[in-house]
């Protein structure tokens, strides 16, 4: 038998060889992403590539405003957590079609086929009470509720959380693209580039090509003509939102409204991208929206008013929460079953009409009645009562005739997440408060002895949240706050006007809560007492 006579030194300094050929791979590989990002971070103005990125307020009178109520640290902080993405995906399952563990199944179909997002694949599907368990070990309610278990197991039943992972820094090597700012925040949260969202580019880019995405920050919005043509690298001020591929010719970006046109394969956020996924089967929508419409608890025969329905994300949910509870309060509309027990309101005809679309997609549209209506002027002294074009109006909107109300109102959207560049105007911060109070003077007149109002905002500005509760309990005393379930977001503001006892019974979502990681929101859950003491007439500024 013959052996091959193998020179083990030989044989080690191969191996020595190829591992110093590895590691000076490695070296050059390292190297060469310092060479790039150092290019980028020298030649380009990118927000967040820098160690001190946070939101900014394009008026700096709206942070003034907010420094009277946070400290700086605090406002701070908030300013960091907005220039990042929430920390979970919030699905909410149609029930009336579908069930969670289907809607599991369908996903993980979807992202099996679909997902090309090198971060995450996606496998891990979260309930209410993981997202509770991760928060704090069980949740934050104040009491214990005898409706707690019930309204937690419906939360565990109807949705799906996707936790977020990152950020990641893949390196943005590739030829450039630059969208607006609404498109660079969706892309973050998990969407692709649409072609309407494009505004700049390198000059030769084909369908296949890849690509770096960079959102304008401009502090006054993009600041050349929609096609302009990007020479070596983005000078603006600007925010890196991930590589993907071309799916269109660059003149195709500029010349179509519709479609994808860069499909985003490495995200700094690992959000799934769920645009146009199982449209009638899921709806996605922010956790602390979802926890409103549950402060309202609807039951089947209850007359139910959503006085700002757009885009009617939580009027499907009432509605769907009513089917859910056709086991448990009897019929499942006042009279037949195909009346409508909600009215959904918008005083913009077109944004009623998707409202109506949304309810009809997801084959909830017997539940809901959607009128165009002014919200601010729904009372009889708003209106001609000889008129008789206004009978029906008159007859639907009687004082005292709701035993359930929604209020979510316009509000400034202070803490919106992502953001880099907070426009709202000071103005706005007191003027939706002050509209506010013209909405809640209306929903208490409509609201029965006994029912609930539920007043909710997406905004951090406490003119428009703890004060304006204080305004209702301080000119109302027939209102009266109680608890919410579940309660797992902070307790009110000090010093806004509220007593200990009330600021304990409001929830305030902070966006630098890293807990939970959503956006700015506010929550209050009021009861009508009694009517003896009639509703004041007030003067509501800027109404």
């Amino acid at each position: 038998m013959e052996h091959n006579n193998v020179n083990t030194n030989d044989v080690g300094q191969q191996q020595t060889a190829t591992a110093t050929t590895t590691t000076n791979k490695v070296i050059m590989d390292n190297k060469t992403r310092d060479s790039k990002l150092k290019f980028v971070e020298t030649e380009m103005n990118v927000l967040n590539l820098r160690q001190d990125c946070m939101m900014q307020f394009k008026e700096k009178a709206v942070y003034d405003h907010l420094l009277k109520y946070y400290t700086e640290d605090h406002l701070k902080k908030i300013q960091v957590a907005c220039s990042q993405t929430q920390l979970y995906t919030s699905i909410r399952i149609n029930s009336i079609l579908t069930n969670r563990d289907q809607v599991i199944t369908d996903l993980r179909n979807h992202f099996t086929s679909n997902n090309n997002n090198s971060n995450n694949q996606f496998t891990s599907f979260l309930s209410f009470t993981d997202i509770l368990k991760e928060k704090n070990n069980g949740g934050n309610s104040i009491d214990n509720n005898a409706d707690n278990d019930r309204i937690i197991k419906s939360l565990n039943n109807d949705t799906i959380f996707i936790k977020t992972e990152g950020p990641f820094i893949p390196l943005p090597e590739y030829p450039q693209i630059v969208v607006d700012l609404l498109c660079g925040e969706s892309v973050l949260r998990g969407s692709h580039v649409f072609a309407p969202g494009v505004m700049a580019s390198e000059r030769y880019l084909r369908k296949g090509n890849l690509v770096s995405v960079f959102m304008d920050a401009s502090n006054n919005g993009f600041p050349f003509s929609r096609g302009h043509v990007i020479d070596n690298c983005y000078g603006q001020k600007c925010v890196f939102v991930g590589n993907g591929v071309c799916q269109m010719d660059r003149n195709e970006m500029y010349q179509t409204k519709y479609g994808v046109a860069i499909e985003i394969t490495e995200r700094i956020w690992s959000c799934p991208p769920l645009n146009g996924v199982l449209p009638d089967k899921i709806f996605l929508q922010h956790l602390p929206s979802i926890i409103t419409v549950y402060q309202l608890d609807p039951k089947p025969g209850e007359k139910i008013l959503d006085m700002c329905a757009a885009p009617g994300g939580k009027t499907t949910l009432i509605a769907s929460l009513l089917h859910s509870n056709k086991g448990n309060g009897g019929s499942t509309a006042v009279g037949d079953e195909k009346q409508a027990t909600i009215i959904a309101l918008d005083k913009n005809k077109s944004k009623v009409k998707k409202i109506e679309e949304l309810c009809t997609r997801l084959s909830l549209d017997k539940y809901v009645k959607c009128l165009t209506k002014d919200s601010s002027k729904l009372l009889p002294q708003h209106v001609d009562i000889n008129n008789p074009n206004n009978k029906d109006h008159l007859e639907l909107f009687k004082e005292g005739s709701f035993d359930k109300i929604l209020l979510d109102g316009p509000c400034s959207g202070l803490g919106a997440r992502p953001r880099f560049r907070e426009d709202c105007p000071i103005i706005d911060t007191t003027n939706t408060a002050s509209f506010q109070r013209a909405l809640l003077k209306n929903a208490i007149g409509l609201l029965k002895v006994g029912g609930l109002l539920v007043y909710s905002t997406c905004t951090i500005n406490p003119c428009e949240n703890e004060e304006n509760v204080a305004f209702v309990l301080n000119n109302y005393p027939q209102m009266k706050l109680v608890s919410q379930v579940p309660h797992i977001g902070q307790h009110g503001l000090k010093g806004c006007g509220l007593s200990e006892p009330d600021r304990l019974l409001v929830q305030r979502f902070d966006p630098s809560d890293d807990s939970i990681g959503t956006i700015g929101f506010f929550i209050a859950r009021f009861t009508k007492i009694n009517t003896d003491t009639p509703t004041p007439t007030l003067l509501t500024e800027g109404v």
